[in-house]
């Protein structure tokens, strides 16, 4: 009885660490900006714990980052994007990232023959 019980706490404990090791978090996230009449489909990608990102639009089949005006912190980052539909049909998308450890944002500004680049969203004082 005693072996059995040791077996059972044993293997749980091996279980515990092996799903520990199942959940280490995403070195890496995506975002989609879906295709609209005026524009193809776009696909970023962020390295969470950098903020590094880079995008590729249509059948690309090469990233090209998104550029920062200043080195960031090491930070834990994240994508969001948003499309919007006018009243005349035209439709349009923002992207944005943020830090959840400090709570900075910016917005991708750009596009069309104009490269993104990540301004940063400033908190009034």
């Amino acid at each position: 009885m005693m072996r059995l019980a040791l077996a059972l706490a044993a293997g749980s404990i091996v279980l515990a660490l092996a799903g520990g090791a199942l959940a280490a978090p995403a070195k890496f996230e995506g975002a989609v900006v879906p295709s609209t009449p005026q524009f193809s489909a776009g696909f970023f990608r962020i390295e969470v714990a950098t903020g590094q990102t880079w995008q590729a639009w249509g059948a690309a089949t090469q990233f090209s980052p998104v550029v920062d005006s200043a080195p960031l912190p090491p930070g834990d980052y994240h994508l969001y994007s948003k499309t919007a539909t006018f009243p005349d049909g035209k439709q349009n998308w923002m992207m944005e990232r943020m830090d959840s450890v400090t709570g900075r944002a910016w917005v991708a500004l750009g596009g069309g023959n104009v490269p993104l680049v990540w301004n940063e969203v400033l908190v009034p004082k």
